[in-house]
């Protein structure tokens, strides 16, 4: 896979990896805000910006191919624009949206997450777009 390719995948992956965290009430903005995550992701894999914890964005100041998101009993980072651009909602209003102390760790050959307390699980490989649909989620 070229790396334009492992990008986008990277940050589909993620992005489903939050959607499918993403608490039931909330199931109706999944799609947009699948969509808007997964372009931020996109956006701090390829170095363009990143957004910070208090959820602004920095031009040309990103880490490329690696980005973490961040939930801890708020949303952080890229979650809080991703939330208003698909909500129509400030971003702060995400709280009850996720578990609380969820973090994933995006890079160009894996997913590294974190779900609630406990430690860092053991890591998802991105793989290709064909090998995702064999599987629903892609993990």
């Amino acid at each position: 896979m070229d790396d334009r390719t492992l990008l986008e995948m990277a940050a589909k992956m993620a992005s489903e990896w939050w959607i499918e965290r993403l608490k039931p009430r909330h199931a109706h903005h999944a799609p947009k805000l699948a969509e808007e995550i997964r372009s931020r992701v996109l956006q701090e894999l390829r170095g363009e910006c990143y957004w910070d914890w208090w959820g602004e964005r920095h031009e040309g100041a990103g880490h490329e191919n690696e980005c973490r998101i961040e939930f801890d009993y708020d949303p952080h980072g890229l979650l809080i624009p991703a939330w208003a651009e698909a909500t129509g909602l400030p971003g702060w209003e995400s709280r009850d949206a996720w578990p609380i102390k969820h973090s994933l760790d995006v890079t160009t050959t894996e997913l590294r997450p974190k779900e609630g307390y406990g430690n860092w699980t053991a890591a998802i490989p991105i793989r290709a777009a064909s090998e995702i649909g064999r599987t629903g989620s892609g993990e």
